[in-house]
């Protein structure tokens, strides 16, 4: 996550959320519109241009197997000639039918052409979770980190979504967490399961 994106997203939020409740569904049925909205409303808000985004310079990079897939954004700065740790990136996993795919799932709760209260709350833990998972595309930015108040740890949360290895949980703090699982068949147990996930701090002697 980067500090200074949230600290935006929380104090513009509410702007979106208005969006989506007094715009018709169907008109942000995709993520990248998605993506795009979350810059426009929540984080292209500086009165310095080179502070924003070009928003129409998005790189959208679209990986699929047959209808299932994960989508990549990349984002640059508003600046003429911009630097690798100038472009932010967020992805999010989509799939074929309700039951693999978050904003497919979300639109078929209801046939009103406005969300519905339940609609609104889904779709704005999506957008959550697309600003959670931004990070800058260099490794030279120090990435915001959230210190640990306490050395045990227990987190439960659900399994939102799958990108290759990775499972995202969202947790009941709404903090996303990420776990990489190999075994797909452990994967497949796991994804849009409840869990909780347990930390413990033990002493070197203990690992074998």
């Amino acid at each position: 996550m980067i500090l200074e994106i949230i600290n935006k997203w929380e104090k513009n939020k509410s702007k979106l959320e208005e969006y989506f409740k007094t715009t018709k569904q169907e008109e942000y049925q995709c993520y990248e519109t998605i993506v795009r909205k979350i810059f426009e409303i929540c984080i292209n808000v500086s009165d310095r241009n080179c502070d924003n985004f070009n928003l129409d310079k998005l790189t959208v990079i679209n990986d699929a197997f047959y209808y299932d897939g994960t989508q990549i954004f990349i984002i640059p700065k508003n600046d003429i000639q911009p630097c690798a740790d100038d472009y932010i990136v967020t992805d999010t996993r989509y799939g074929s039918c309700s039951a693999s795919d978050t904003l497919k799932r979300i639109s078929m709760n209801s046939d009103e052409t406005i969300p519905n209260e339940e609609q609104l709350k889904e779709y704005m833990t999506l957008a959550l979770h697309l600003v959670q998972k931004m990070h800058w595309l260099s490794t030279n930015n120090e990435l915001s980190i959230i210190p640990l108040k306490n050395a045990d740890i227990v987190r439960k949360g659900f399994v939102q979504a799958m990108n290759g290895n990775e499972l995202w949980i969202n947790t009941q703090t709404d903090e996303m967490m990420k776990i990489v699982v190999k075994d797909r068949n452990i994967q497949r147990k796991l994804y849009c399961k409840y869990v909780k996930v347990t930390i413990e701090i033990i002493d070197e002697s203990e690992f074998d």
